[in-house]
C-alpha cells in the first residue's frame, strides 16, 4: 500500500493516469477496524485482484472525500479510467471487498 501525500489535484491525475484499476483506501489514527480493512486490502491486492491501492489520510483529504459523501473511515473508493465506479464503508468482509473491484 503506497501513503499519498500530494495534493488533491495531484491525487486526482493519477486517478485519471491510472493503468487499471485503483483502490483508495482512506484512513484517519490508528483503530482496529481501519487495521482490519488494511489487512484485507493487501491480502487482495496479493491475491490476484489487479488494482493499485493508495491510502490517503482522511483529515489531510477530508475535501476530496467529501467530495465523494465519504465523511468518516475506514472506506475504500474504487476507480477505473479517473471515475469513481464503486466504494465500500466501514469494515466488510473480504468477500465483500472482492466483489467491489472493478472488472477494467
Amino acid at each position: 500500500m503506497s501513503d499519498f501525500n500530494a495534493s488533491e489535484q495531484e491525487l486526482e491525475r493519477t486517478l485519471a493516469g491510472a493503468d487499471g484499476p485503483v483502490a483508495v483506501f482512506l484512513s484517519e489514527a490508528f483503530h482496529p477496524a481501519v487495521r482490519t480493512m488494511a489487512d484485507r486490502l493487501q491480502h487482495l491486492s496479493h491475491d490476484g485482484k489487479a488494482f493499485q491501492l493508495i491510502d490517503v489520510s482522511l483529515a489531510a483529504y477530508r475535501a476530496w472525500a467529501a467530495s465523494y459523501d465519504v465523511y468518516g473511515t475506514p472506506a475504500v473508493l474504487f476507480f477505473a479510467n479517473g471515475r469513481m465506479v464503486g466504494r465500500v464503508l466501514g469494515v466488510v468482509e473480504e468477500g465483500v471487498l472482492r466483489s467491489s473491484v472493478p472488472v477494467v
